[in-house]
């Protein structure tokens, strides 16, 4: 192979990574797409609820879509994994949870979703 033919191979292979590159940044998304659920599963006015309304508020000026806070209490944390485990799977469900709470919840209730 001569360095002519090298270097318009290069040149291909150079142009369909770039076009792959540009296909691929056609088909993006902006996101959100629509108001974003943050479940928290403790109780409003406690520690955990106010650091996800902190990050709420900065997500909703960043993003430029609401992002809601929503308390799903009870059993330990275990009804707002529940709810948040079945949320659909587009993105636009955020879960806080405590690692204590959560392990030992797990290790105790062996058929959480």
């Amino acid at each position: 192979m001569d360095m002519r033919q090298f270097r318009i191979g290069g040149a291909l292979l150079a142009l369909a990574v770039g076009c792959g590159y540009a296909a691929s940044a056609g088909w993006a998304q902006s996101f959100p797409v629509k108001p974003v659920r943050y479940i928290v599963p403790f109780p409003a006015g406690g520690s955990p609820d106010i650091i996800a309304r902190v990050i709420a508020e900065r997500f909703t000026r960043a993003w430029g879509h609401q992002v809601m806070v929503e308390n799903r209490t009870g059993a330990g944390g275990t009804v707002g994994a529940a709810f948040a485990a079945k949320a659909p799977p587009d993105g636009h469900t955020l879960f806080q949870c405590n690692i204590a709470s959560s392990s030992i919840a797990e290790s105790l209730y062996a058929q959480l979703p």
